[in-house]
């Protein structure tokens, strides 16, 4: 509340004006003449206060104090639930990361070759992992097939050099291989043994064989032994012969050892191409058919003719019952999907045709030009392929 003003004016003669109002109308003429002219009606100017004292309050044109201003309130703060939120952005390190696809299954894996071809049939439906187990033993057993090889090849051997003398050792204790028993020890005798050692097995042998003593003697003295009187010009005529025949019998080696070279690269190219042949998918049945095929291929040679190997293998597995059944199924299913697809290629088609007239020269359709019309229109195109 503003305080009243304590100085009393003078007070003024009856008859006429006070000085208070005299001086009320100077300063009212001043301030009309410094007030600015009016401004826009939009925009009022607000008047000027009056200046003072610095720390005086301020008058009005009536003498009394004017009110103080007071600073405006600050503006409230927008409440936080209208505040947008920022929220931190998540590092690229924190965020997931994208989920891989699964790998791509393996390779199928083949069935074993020694497998029959009907049982063949239900490989597919084997697990997995007892795919993998059949495929590890199978490996396995060829490992040792492959091992045992080296042996049986040592045995068949043996037996070619024991078999011509078989009546020999049909009458010798433990048979061929106790005969062979007892000549390694003789020539371990013969090497390892001493003087006497020795004597005693060549009397032996002597004895047990039936040597003559007078031949052995001349033949140890280095004479011709008397039952044979010609044999030192059967040896002359020998070496005479070997002489003469030598460039011919040179000839004839090297002619041989070219023949065998040229048998051993055909063979080596015929062996790798069979070898690709067998291993190629499409060829399933290879090793169930292999014998026939090689007989196939040697009456055809016989005869004159030349057959490919995919001939030889179309023929081998037409004349097994069992492989004509399964190859005969497959190409009917295979059929049945070509069939299958030409009718949904079909069904495409006729949704695509549209009811407008055929242009000019284009190649007439089905009388009744419908959708029905023209999938078996494409359905009798598809069969007539």
């Amino acid at each position: 509340m503003s305080e009243e003003n304590t100085n009393v004016a003078p007070e003024a003669p009856s008859g006429g004006e006070s000085l208070r109002d005299d001086v009320a109308k100077a300063f009212e003429q001043v301030e009309s003449r410094e007030a600015p002219p009016p401004a826009d009606k939009a925009t009022p100017t607000p008047a000027r206060a009056p200046e003072g004292q610095p720390g005086e309050r301020l008058r009005g044109p009536d003498g009394r104090y004017l009110a103080q201003d007071v600073p405006p309130k600050p503006a409230a703060a927008p409440p936080a639930a209208q505040q947008p939120v920022q929220r931190p952005a998540t590092p690229p390190a924190a965020q997931k990361p994208p989920v891989a696809p699964p790998e791509a299954t393996a390779q199928q894996l083949r069935p074993p070759t020694s497998w029959k071809p009907g049982t063949r049939e239900h490989w597919g439906k084997l697990p997995a992992e007892v795919q993998q187990e059949v495929v590890r033993r199978e490996a396995e057993v060829t490992r040792a097939m492959q091992e045992g090889a080296r042996y049986r090849e040592m045995l068949g051997e043996l037996q070619s050099i024991v078999s011509p003398f078989a009546q020999n050792f049909a009458s010798t204790e433990g048979g061929a291989l106790g005969a062979i028993q007892g000549l390694l020890r003789a020539d371990h005798t013969l090497r390892h043994g001493s003087v006497a050692e020795k004597a005693h097995l060549a009397a032996n042998i002597i004895r047990g064989f039936g040597v003559d003593i007078a031949t052995l003697d001349a033949v140890l003295a280095g004479q011709t032994p008397p039952n044979e009187p010609n044999a030192q010009l059967a040896q002359q005529l020998r070496q005479e012969m070997q002489q003469q025949l030598q460039p011919l019998m040179g000839f004839f080696n090297q002619v041989q050892g070219q023949r065998q070279q040229a048998l051993q690269h055909i063979n080596t190219n015929a062996v790798g191409e069979v070898e690709a042949f067998g291993q190629d998918a499409a060829h399933e049945f290879f090793d169930h058919v292999r014998n026939r095929m090689a007989d196939i291929i040697d009456l055809n040679t016989a005869r004159g003719d030349v057959i490919s190997l995919q001939e030889a293998y179309d023929q081998a597995t037409y004349l097994d019952p069992q492989i004509r059944e399964i190859v005969t199924k497959r190409a009917e299913q295979e059929r049945a999907n070509a069939a299958a697809a030409a009718a949904q290629r079909a069904r495409r088609t006729a949704a695509s045709i549209s009811s407008s007239p055929a242009p000019a020269g284009a190649v007439p359709g089905p009388a009744n030009d419908d959708r029905r019309a023209a999938i078996s229109a494409a359905w009798d195109d598809a069969a007539n392929r």
